[in-house]
């Protein structure tokens, strides 16, 4: 035989992690939108390097994990692990962000009404 006997559970964990890690990278260019005011041409500059570098660590890991055999089970399980970290870590994160981003809001509008009033006062 060419290659040797390959581990079906060891590629089933592989690729799920791929899919969380992947995940995680969306979530960091959700986080890096948040605080470069939503702007949408950096925004869809993130999402088009987080596809690329996603794609890019599926096929690296399931080159060097199943030698680059390429089915249907691979991307069913990418596909599964990455909408579960969404749906779940990546709503917590969301929600995370969500009230830093108002409190930092909040802050600096309260920083600007301050410098206003004091410069009144002069």
């Amino acid at each position: 035989m060419l290659y040797e006997t390959l581990s079906q559970p060891i590629i089933i964990l592989s690729i799920f992690g791929v899919g969380l890690l992947s995940g995680l990278i969306f979530d960091a260019g959700t986080f890096v939108t948040y605080f470069l005011n939503k702007n949408k041409v950096v925004r869809q500059l993130t999402y088009f390097l987080q596809a690329l570098l996603s794609a890019f660590l599926l096929f690296y890991i399931n080159l060097i994990v199943n030698y680059g055999k390429f089915r249907l089970y691979i991307l069913f399980i990418f596909a599964l692990s990455f909408f579960l970290e969404r749906f779940t870590i990546g709503k917590l994160w969301t929600k995370l962000l969500d009230k830093c981003y108002n409190t930092i809001v909040r802050f600096k509008g309260k920083l600007k009404k301050h410098g206003k009033q004091d410069s009144k006062q002069v």
